[in-house]
């Protein structure tokens, strides 16, 4: 299978980093390389598969201005990687975060996307009558933490292996938070890709990163009214264990007109690593044109 990796140039002499698996017209796109690739790679059997990173993540360039990371840009650069490689009618997959911005760029830029995956998406608005339930999620998961992975931890950033070895120390870091939000946190186990190879994943640069991008001010948005018009098949996939409750799935899947929600159980944040027996066949189906026979319209799930 043929696998290429590159920059797409942006404005100011920044670049996307992206990788990309088979060559086929059916072009599945996943932003988010530097954490996805290897998990998601099974999907690229027939088809292409294209990876790229978000402006300011994983291999694309480190960004100091704050100007330049904001929602939109997002969507912006998502439409630049279309136009530099000519893509038409593909598929869209956005995880967390990205499941918003990809939900929301396809009702921007509408045409250009035949299909949704909405994996875990963070919130289709905020504040949401469900916010508090999460908030609690939220404090349960930080007491999953591993005491003796914390320990590890704090004792290499007193040795100062933050500096003196970041690629270590930002493993370790994921070792201790990234299976708190996982229903077991062995499956952490399955992460195959090695995102902190990348500077821009180390936690001092990311954790300034998400500083600039997500300001308090910030954090309201209401997106059900503009994405109630977008007719796109959307596949969403929620972990059952979550910190994102599930009501905040089903209240996508009740705006986007043609959706249906796959509730994953016994699963977190994580279904490509907690559950990939059932995640990638469910994606299969519905890359193929259908639905998965579990997931439901939302009248159905709620």
């Amino acid at each position: 299978m043929s696998q290429t990796e590159g920059i797409v140039p942006l404005e100011k002499d920044m670049g996307l980093f992206y990788r990309s698996f088979g060559s086929s017209s059916d072009v599945v796109l996943v932003p988010n390389a530097h954490a996805l690739a290897e998990e998601f790679q099974p999907l690229s059997e027939g088809r292409r598969l294209m990876l790229p990173d978000q402006r300011g993540r994983g291999g694309s360039t480190l960004i100091s201005d704050d100007s330049l990371i904001w929602t939109d840009l997002e969507m912006r650069d998502i439409e630049a990687l279309r136009s530099h490689f000519g893509l038409t009618n593909f598929t869209l997959m956005g995880w967390s975060y990205m499941g918003a911005i990809a939900a929301l760029y396809a009702e921007q830029f509408s045409g250009n996307t035949s299909r949704l995956v909405l994996i875990c998406p963070i919130a289709i608005r905020q504040p949401a009558p469900y916010d508090e339930e999460s908030s609690r999620a939220r404090e349960a998961a930080e007491a999953k933490i591993d005491q003796g992975e914390l320990n590890m931890f704090e004792e290499m950033k007193r040795n100062g292996i933050e500096e003196s070895d970041p690629e270590s120390f930002c493993r370790q870091h994921d070792r201790v938070y990234l299976p708190t939000r996982m229903a077991d946190r062995k499956a952490f186990e399955n992460l195959k890709s090695d995102p902190c190879i990348y500077p821009n994943k180390w936690p001092s640069n990311l954790a300034k990163h998400w500083e600039r991008h997500f300001p308090p001010e910030s954090l309201k948005h209401d997106w059900r009214q503009d994405l109630s018009r977008m007719q796109v098949p959307t596949l969403i996939i929620h972990g059952s264990d979550d910190v994102i409750p599930l009501a905040s799935s089903v209240e996508w899947a009740a705006t986007l007109p043609i959706a249906r929600l796959l509730d994953i159980q016994e699963c977190g944040h994580f279904p490509f690593l907690e559950a990939p027996d059932v995640f990638i066949p469910a994606v299969e189906r519905f890359l193929a044109g259908g639905w998965p026979e579990e997931a439901k319209k939302v009248k159905e799930a709620s």
